[in-house]
């Protein structure tokens, strides 16, 4: 199992594979028609909304995470995996270095326990020993927005072939997770198996953008680490992480036009390379998480004015008189910060055609930061107060226009979608802001009115990162407060309370901020929590309520428990779910001896 058997199959060859694998999906042929079925999504929807109090539905004990769309399962049969299990990838799929890659990637993920010697019983009717793949589009181009991620998934009870169908290739790899789930280890009998079959899955997300956001300027975050992060990213089925890569404290990221930016980087090696980071985002895309930049501006701007050059000092306050106490001066808004600004995205926002290189950052959305700017610092700064003087604004109208013209270079000179912090919206600018801005909502329940009248009235896209409950790192939140809160569905935090205001949502994100922590206590900090976060970003908005053991089986601590455990197996420092994690000490212990399922 530590090397998968890959059989590929080209479509041109033997077309009719391919036509039947899809017809196996669509239709649950053999003997997934007729037959006797639960419908474990819709349990799992009931038992968390308590209408099936105190039930419990064993055959819905394959526990999944993030539950599926659509999840049935059949009798309590029980089908064996041979261990020498066979992929074959029709048509497009054969040609596909990220399927060919996933598939390895897998193979031991699925077989947890290691290969066993099963070669005797191989030739048993009942084991299955193949998975066929298909995929409409196999491309793999970089994810979007618009990436189709559905699949479908049939387990049959009688030794045929498990068959995968995706749209794409990232629905592909959702399906080669899933199926990692459900194959379970009989300690017994010292084989692999997957209980209930039949078992037929057609999933997709709710949301396209599934976000987290790592903060690595504050204290610097070895790539590693970020691996470590985007694996667990892709277990749970989580698609864009979010590098605030820049902030007051340091500024880690190469430039070669301005080689002294990352001057003010902590030490020599705690810096990123232009480099290493193309080969992170390369990692990321074959796992299906895009990796999405933020190079803060106008505000938490200082360590990057330490390495501007002479020709661009005058963009940088010296200092700002009202805010003596604080390093967070904004960028001055003048015609050279815009140029400088250009110049240094076009280091990794555009192709480079000299070395036929495309972008390092190819995602379609780029954030631009924004974020608590200080307009009395406007006000105290001649320079700014001359340039503002002569344009007829004032100083309240410099912290919008620099948002707005940052979002305008963006869109229209790198192609991207911008980004922004919700603070120049609700603070200076409302209906003043450029409408092609999504807005990542941070501030917390006092805004949620305009947090609906900016996806609802004004129509701009918002992305749900609401700090209470999703800033991680304020510790005043836990595993309940997180899987309740839904943007599309109002209990007094920052959400929209219309189908039409719900569309403009393109998705949530948590974020972890690094200013007490480091990487030394990132994961667990991160985990089971943003795990969490996955189930209301990924799955039906009809799972309401965070149930224990002792209201349904299996409820949603059952399944989180579960995949904590899954997931410490592969090598992920998950803390344990029923304890709360301490801001003190960056972390929670299990306290007594027992399973990792029940912490």
């Amino acid at each position: 199992a530590d090397d998968a058997d890959v059989e590929v199959c080209s479509a041109s060859v033997e077309p009719e594979s391919l036509f039947e694998a899809i017809a196996y999906t669509e239709a649950f042929a053999r003997d997934t028609e007729g037959g006797s079925y639960t419908d474990c999504s819709h349990y799992a929807v009931e038992s968390s909304r308590n209408v099936t109090k105190n039930s419990s539905i064993p055959e819905c004990y394959n526990m999944l995470w993030p539950m599926p769309v659509n999840y049935m399962v059949g009798s309590e049969s029980s089908v064996r995996i041979a261990s020498k299990l066979s992929f074959k990838l029709r048509g497009d799929a054969a040609d596909s270095e990220i399927m060919m890659e996933a598939v390895q990637r897998y193979a031991p993920l699925i077989f947890s326990h290691g290969a066993i010697d099963d070669t005797s019983d191989d030739d048993d009717a009942g084991a299955i020993s193949e998975v066929v793949v298909s995929i409409d589009d196999a491309s793999g181009g970089y994810p979007s927005l618009s990436t189709d991620e559905s699949y479908q998934l049939v387990v049959p009870s009688n030794g045929h072939a498990i068959v995968m169908h995706a749209a794409t290739v990232y629905g592909a790899m959702h399906a080669l997770e899933t199926l990692s789930q459900l194959v379970r280890f009989s300690p017994s009998e010292e084989v692999y198996h997957v209980t209930h079959a039949p078992i037929k899955i057609h999933d997709e997300p709710r949301f396209h953008y599934r976000g987290l956001m790592v903060d690595t300027a504050r204290h610097f975050i070895p790539i590693a680490v970020l691996e470590k992060v985007i694996d667990t990213m892709a277990y749970s089925k989580l698609n864009v992480l979010h590098l605030h890569m820049s902030d007051q404290e340091s500024f880690p990221f190469q430039s070669l036009k301005f080689p002294d930016l990352w001057s003010s980087a902590f030490s020599d090696e705690e810096r990123f390379t232009q480099r290493e980071m193309r080969q992170l985002v390369k990692y990321a895309h074959m796992r299906g998480v895009a990796v999405m930049p933020e190079f803060d501006t106008p505000a938490h701007s200082k360590a990057m004015c330490k390495g501007v050059p002479d020709a661009y000092v005058g963009i940088c306050m010296d200092t700002c008189e009202p805010y003596s106490d604080t390093a967070n001066y904004p960028l001055r808004p003048i015609k050279a910060t815009f140029t400088f600004l250009k110049e240094f995205l076009s280091e990794f926002l555009a192709d480079d055609e000299t070395n036929n290189l495309t972008a390092i950052f190819p995602y379609e959305l780029y954030h631009t930061g924004g974020d608590e700017a200080k307009t009395k610092c406007y006000e105290a700064d001649n320079a700014t107060v001359e340039w503002y003087t002569l344009k007829g604004m004032n100083a309240s109208s410099v912290w919008p226009y620099f948002v707005n013209t940052n979002a305008q270079m963006v869109s229209e000179v790198f192609g991207r979608k911008p980004i922004a912090w919700n603070d120049a919206y609700t603070d200076d600018g409302n209906s003043a802001m450029d409408p092609r801005l999504t807005f990542m909502w941070w501030t917390t329940p006092e805004y949620g009115k305009e947090f609906r009248q900016c996806a609802q009235d004004d129509g701009h896209k918002v992305i749900a990162a609401s700090g209470n409950p999703l800033y991680l790192s304020l510790g005043e939140y836990d595993n309940k407060h997180i899987y309740e809160y839904d943007p599309c569905d109002c209990n007094g935090l920052n959400c929209v309370n219309t189908t039409e205001g719900c569309k403009n949502v393109l998705g949530m994100s948590t974020a972890f901020w690094t200013s007490d922590f480091d990487a030394s206590n990132l994961l667990g900090a991160l985990f089971p929590r943003t795990v969490v976060s996955a189930e209301r970003m990924w799955s039906s908005p009809d799972l309401k309520g965070y149930t224990n053991s002792s209201q349904a089986s299996p409820a949603v601590t059952d399944r989180l428990g579960d995949m904590r455990c899954r997931l410490m197996q592969r090598g992920v420092p998950v803390l344990p779910i029923f304890a709360d994690w301490d801001v003190t000490y960056a972390g929670s212990r299990p306290g007594e001896a027992g399973s990792c399922m029940n912490q």
